[in-house]
């Protein structure tokens, strides 16, 4: 899940830093080996702590934030010292969806409520959530007799939230009924939703409305989004809200991505957009916009395999890509792209230098999304 690679990545940070002092003192000193004996020997107050609370967060940049400023919490082999019965207690600081994640070599820890009930299990690298939680409410996670060094950290997110904002990460819980939340898109963009759930293959569904002349009217075509499955439209500058279905009491994930288009393209084959190697041209097509785009690149080495990579993401419609070369009429490729997960096309170049040109053709009118063509040796 997103929030994992969040924390995975904000640990290897921390870990990093605490055990940077190694390689500063390759050649120590004996005061040097002294004072790391006595660091060593006296541990900060902030290791190994009884009781840690689980901050109310809306996303994870906040969550990121929270874990920066002291929100981690590291076990070792001297915990006993402060817990003789290896049972850290986590107190709910706000209500909504509880969010433990636990980072160690190979350590299993069991967590429970306060009446004493199992709720899990945290393996190496995960997570654990648990909706439905109020303020104030209390959990215990339960250290096993021997460990190396583990780091626990607990968050709760805020649940039904309204409002999305660009390239944050909220945890949920499903209703089960259509769940409204608003965006607004500044500039011409193409959009992007995935929806990862707390259920193995689990759907969800979701669709986009528009506000316009006082009603909220749809301008998409429904997603069914997956783990490995997004939605994906184009928009105009406007406000819009997501429409979203997840079945009941399913925890999941969700995150919105928005990038800028700038709508600058060329419509006719004499004034194409070059594009170089190691670059790419990247756009979107709006319901409204028809014309065909035309980019060219120039192959001016005859020692490597240079390819022209294709992909889209669409909501509605197919895109078609022709490749020519020039001077010649009949295309040398021709990839049509439904803009579902993993969709791309590539044309390998023959290695004698020349002049290409690639015509990006809507089909359908409804549809929307964005394309990428770009140019670079073969992988």
């Amino acid at each position: 899940m997103k929030i994992r690679k969040v924390l995975s990545g904000i640990s290897f940070i921390m870990v990093a830093v605490l055990f940077s002092s190694t390689a500063i003192f390759a050649k120590e000193s004996t005061l040097q080996q002294d004072i790391k004996k006595a660091v060593r020997a006296t541990e900060p107050d902030v290791y190994n702590m009884k009781e840690i609370g689980a901050n109310l967060v809306k996303n994870d940049e906040e969550m990121a934030m929270h874990i920066l400023c002291g929100g981690i919490h590291l076990y070792n082999s001297n915990y006993a010292k402060k817990i003789p019965d290896g049972r850290v207690k986590i107190t709910a600081k706000g209500a909504g969806v509880l969010y433990i994640a636990l980072i160690s070599e190979d350590e299993k820890l069991t967590v429970y409520d306060s009446k004493n009930q199992k709720i899990g299990n945290l393996n190496e690298e995960e997570e654990l959530m648990k909706s439905g939680v109020k303020a104030g409410d209390i959990f215990y996670v339960q250290l096993p007799k021997k460990i190396q060094r583990i780091y626990l950290a607990a968050s709760v997110f805020e649940d039904h939230q309204m409002k999305l904002s660009n390239g944050k990460t909220l945890i949920q819980t499903g209703t089960g009924q259509k769940e409204y939340r608003t965006f607004t898109v500044p500039k011409r963009s193409s959009i992007s939703f995935e929806v990862e759930t707390d259920k193995k293959g689990e759907k969800s569904y979701g669709r986009i409305q528009k506000y316009e002349h006082g009603t909220w009217k749809y301008v998409t075509k429904t997603f069914v989004m997956t783990d490995s499955t997004g939605g994906y439209a184009a928009l105009e500058k406007g406000s819009y809200r997501f429409v979203l279905t997840v079945s009941k009491d399913t925890i999941y994930e969700l995150n919105y991505q928005r990038k800028t288009c700038v709508k600058k393209y060329a419509v006719k084959k004499s004034k194409a957009q070059n594009i170089s190697k190691g670059d790419e041209r990247r756009n979107v097509y709006l319901a409204s916009e028809k014309a065909s785009r035309w980019y060219k690149i120039k192959k001016t080495n005859t020692k490597k395999d240079d390819v022209i990579y294709l992909s889209g993401e669409m909501n509605s419609g197919k895109l078609k890509v022709q490749i020519y070369k020039k001077g010649k009429k009949k295309p040398v490729k021709t990839v049509k792209l439904s803009g579902g997960y993993n969709d791309f096309g590539y044309y390998v170049l023959p290695k004698a230098r020349g002049t290409y040109y690639i015509k990006v053709t809507k089909l359908g009118k409804a549809m929307n999304g964005s394309y990428e063509v770009s140019y670079d040796s073969e992988e």
